[in-house]
């Protein structure tokens, strides 16, 4: 079957950034050092003595979105997660067996929106998955709300154009017609997936081809929010190779849409965003149009760049936005942006901003946020992840990335392993000094293609990278 491969909005966009990207590493790992200092007031401890985040530096709550992002990022960074684990808990509602936002007797905690509700059950799952072994009495709680999201997608006919669904009352809601989040039936397939991956069941990958069939099926772009566009383009890869034969690229075009879906392309100001997504539909209104968000915007790639694995003639275009995000993304820092172009410059520059906005007066691009709040500790635990998937290289525009990290879908059935993505921006080809995981020794090849690239390497390869183009490097561990 043919895939997309070709997006016009990556197309436009200049081949070099103009600004070097940052390093991520420093950024994620002084995120991570930020939230976990008590005296910061990032993390407290509430009454059941479980250790939780606000959702934003100058707000309160508990809310999974954010301990999610924060507990998988340190879990990918090879930290100690254990007293946190207890604080996952907190999250499962036993009265309807599923794992929500908010804790039990939080105001509306079961009033879930349809795209936090699928998020939040990934954070959850990709925890237990990772730490199952360490916490088993976890493991049959992520399946009671597997099962409860297939309870839910029966109900509803697998038609989630609604808001959300309202768990006491048994009925979907929707306050406005541009809240309908029809895209959550592809975090819905992911999920799936992933139930089917950990427990191999075959209703949960029955479920998952019903899913993304009707994902890949919708006339124009369901986008709503990141979370959802992200986890199908993951999850449809990993249908092929289980057997299905979907077009992984049309899954990717959601999110690569300029003229109906999320992605900035061009300059607010002085200052280039493209790679820099929308937070939501919104209707397509001027004023959404005008604005970027941190998570939506880092969320992305560490669900899109495992779907590498599969459909290796995606590295380019997929390459060459990861260069541009990682370029623009920068812009949520206070210390990247002057104090006349921020709301909240008091505040320590660990916590990325909520949003960027384009404004027709005053500095343009203005780093803001919302009534909830300007910083974003739940968009900021991304960076953690971010840290843990990228290194850097001696060209400060070629990054190398990780695509095993945050792959929680069928990571181990290739044990000894490793995939990296390398992109070349540049006109002529180039020849990369890349640091290989744990020194090594391993066997390269160029997937897709099969060319050897080396037959062993210890501690650095060169890799030689065709002009303008990326390429997965497929690792193969040697004794």
């Amino acid at each position: 079957m043919a895939i997309t491969t070709r997006f016009a909005a990556i197309d436009a966009m200049p081949e070099l950034p103009r600004a070097v990207p940052p390093d991520w590493n420093r950024i994620g790992r002084r995120f991570k050092q930020y939230v976990l200092n008590p005296e910061n007031r990032v993390m407290f401890v509430n009454g059941k003595g479980n250790s939780h985040f606000a959702a934003f530096h100058d707000g309160t709550g508990e809310e999974l979105i954010t301990l999610g992002g924060v507990v998988l990022g340190a879990i990918f960074q090879g930290g100690d997660v254990t007293p946190y684990m207890r604080s996952l808990r907190d999250f499962y509602h036993p009265d309807h067996r599923m794992f929500f936002n908010r804790p039990k007797g939080a105001p509306k905690a079961e009033m879930m929106e349809y795209w936090y509700l699928m998020f939040v059950n990934a954070l959850a799952a990709g925890i237990v998955k990772r730490k199952a072994g360490e916490e088993p009495e976890l493991v049959p709680m992520l399946r009671d709300s597997m099962d409860g999201l297939i309870r839910l997608a029966h109900r509803i006919r697998y038609d989630f154009n609604d808001q959300g669904f309202d768990f006491d009352h048994d009925v979907p809601f929707t306050f406005r017609e541009e809240f309908r989040q029809p895209d959550s039936v592809g975090g819905y397939a992911y999920l799936m997936v992933f139930a089917y991956d950990m427990f191999g069941d075959d209703r949960y990958l029955t479920e998952a081809r019903i899913a993304m069939d009707r994902y890949l099926a919708f006339p124009g772009n369901p986008w709503y929010e990141m979370p959802n566009t992200a986890m199908a383009c993951h999850a449809a890869a990993r249908l092929n190779r289980l057997g299905s034969r979907y077009d992984v690229g049309r899954a990717v075009s959601y999110a690569f849409d300029h003229e109906k879906g999320p992605l900035h392309v061009g300059k607010w100001g002085d200052r280039e965003v493209s790679g820099l997504m929308r937070g939501w539909f919104g209707n397509l209104d001027e004023s959404e149009l005008r604005i970027a968000y941190s998570l939506e915007t880092l969320v992305l790639l560490p669900y899109l760049l495992p779907a590498l694995k599969e459909e290796p003639e995606l590295a380019g275009p997929v390459g060459k936005y990861a260069l541009h995000a990682a370029s623009n993304a920068q812009w949520f820092f206070a210390d990247r942006m002057p104090e006349e172009s921020q709301s909240t410059p008091h505040f320590a520059p660990d916590v990325p901003y909520e949003n960027l906005i384009h404004r027709a007066e005053g500095p343009s691009p203005y780093a803001s946020g919302d009534f909830f709040g300007h910083r974003s500790v739940y968009g900021g635990a991304m960076t953690i992840w971010w840290d843990a998937m990228m290194s850097r290289t001696e060209d400060p525009f070629i990054w190398i990335w990780d695509l095993d990290t945050t792959d929680f879908l069928g990571r181990d059935e290739e044990e000894g392993t490793r995939h990296l993505l390398i992109y070349n921006p540049y006109g002529e080809e180039r020849t990369v000094r890349a640091a290989l995981p744990e020194g090594g020794p391993y066997r390269g090849e160029a997937l897709g293609g099969g060319t050897t690239l080396f037959e062993r390497a210890e501690g650095i390869a060169d890799v030689l990278v065709p002009a303008g183009t990326g390429m997965v490097l497929r690792l193969e561990r040697l004794p």
